[in-house]
């Protein structure tokens, strides 16, 4: 029969052994999440990560909201319910 202390030893090198397995999967896992480009929402056209703007959702990096002139920004802005109370 095996004493306590060598038991305890033995648990503790299995569970140093299951933990570092652990994280070495993890770490793997995280590098080739960020190595790997998703195929969804990427048009092949699209300029590389670091000169893109960033999203406001996933599918939306490369549309533009258009610019509208000041007169009409400021006609919506001073015929809405808040601005006449």
């Amino acid at each position: 029969m095996r004493t306590t202390t060598t038991m305890d030893k033995e648990i503790d090198t299995f569970l140093r052994k299951l933990s570092l397995g652990a994280i070495a999967i993890a770490s793997l896992t995280l590098v080739i999440l960020f190595l790997q480009t998703p195929d969804t929402c990427v048009p092949p056209e699209a300029p590389s990560k670091p000169h893109l703007r960033f999203p406001k959702s996933s599918c939306d990096f490369t549309s533009t909201r258009p610019h509208l002139p000041s007169d009409k920004k400021n006609n919506r802005l001073w015929s809405s319910r808040d601005w006449n109370n």
